[in-house]
């Protein structure tokens, strides 16, 4: 009987011990759970969740004023890369930038291969709003005093840009440099509106500046000159100097155009620019000259 009760004693204090080395009778074991670092992360983890669900909600709210603008966006991006509405001469919607201005978009044909050096940009072919030049650097010539902004152009066009600049100075002693180059549509757009402003409305102002996508200065290809002698302004005055002349006379040699000649208003759409050069690759800009033509007279015999 003894035995038996040692036995029985012995196998009790066995479970026991086993019992308090699992911690099920350990003191404090349900604050252990209660702060189990598991439950913890779950729980932040379905508050993180909640609130991620709000800011969804407020950038929802937030994009509402503009959903006309993303809805435009999204159905020019569906015309796709190879749309060549150019080459087919068709026509297409696009965004109006500037209110009042509906009518100089009707009609127009979006460019569809804007990296060419011909490409033809002017009233009657736009430029998309999201187009930039992939190579455009600083040339390392500029005018002072000007904008940094507007001091970039295509890798090739800054280069003959600056060889047209030494030469000018070498031959003649004349110093020419470049103003105003690459404009972004965005900043066209500062631009234009300024020039209504200035002028009293949009058709006086589009006989000099030109509307978003509707400028080369787009392209990376266009640059206006000027000089000291007109304190490197962008106007009229600029006509009437020498350098204005040389530039005439000798721009294709870089190939460059004057791109906007004397009495050719009806073609181009826009009045004489004395200043306004274009590159267009010297073989094109040799021919252009010889035969004095714009470029849409150019583009239209090939």
């Amino acid at each position: 009987m003894k035995k038996l009760t040692f036995l029985f004693i012995l196998l009790i204090a066995a479970v026991f011990i086993f019992f308090y080395a699992s911690g099920r009778f350990s003191p404090g074991t349900q604050a252990q759970q209660t702060a189990d670092p598991v439950e913890e992360f779950r729980e932040d983890d379905f508050q993180t969740e909640e609130d991620r669900l709000e800011e969804s909600d407020s950038s929802e709210e937030s994009t509402t004023d503009s959903e006309e603008a993303e809805t435009a966006l999204d159905e020019r991006d569906q015309q796709g890369p190879d749309s060549g509405l150019e080459d087919e001469g068709s026509e297409t919607e696009i965004e109006v930038p500037i209110p009042g201005t509906e009518e100089y978009y009707k009609g127009v044909t979006v460019v569809d291969k804007p990296d060419h050096l011909t490409v033809l940009v002017n009233k009657k072919n736009v430029l998309k709003s999201d187009y930039e030049p992939s190579d455009l650097v600083k040339p390392e010539v500029f005018a002072p005093g000007r904008s940094e902004i507007e001091m970039f152009m295509r890798e090739e066009a800054a280069e003959a840009v600056l060889e047209l600049v030494n030469t000018a100075e070498e031959e003649e002693n004349l110093e020419i440099l470049p103003a105003s180059a690459y404009r972004s549509y965005d900043l066209q757009t500062i631009i234009f509106k300024n020039n209504v402003s200035r002028k009293g409305s949009v058709e006086k102002a589009n006989e000099t500046s030109a509307l978003p996508g509707q400028s080369e200065h787009q392209t990376g290809l266009a640059v206006d000159m000027s000089c000291s002698s007109v304190g490197y302004q962008i106007n009229s005055s600029f006509g009437d100097t020498e350098e204005a002349e040389w530039l005439a006379d000798n721009a294709h040699r870089f190939g460059f155009i004057i791109r906007y000649p004397e009495g050719k208003t009806k073609i181009t759409g826009y009045n004489y620019e004395p200043w306004h050069l274009r590159y267009v690759g010297k073989d094109t800009a040799k021919s252009i000259y010889e035969e004095g033509l714009t470029l849409e007279e150019y583009l239209e015999k090939q």
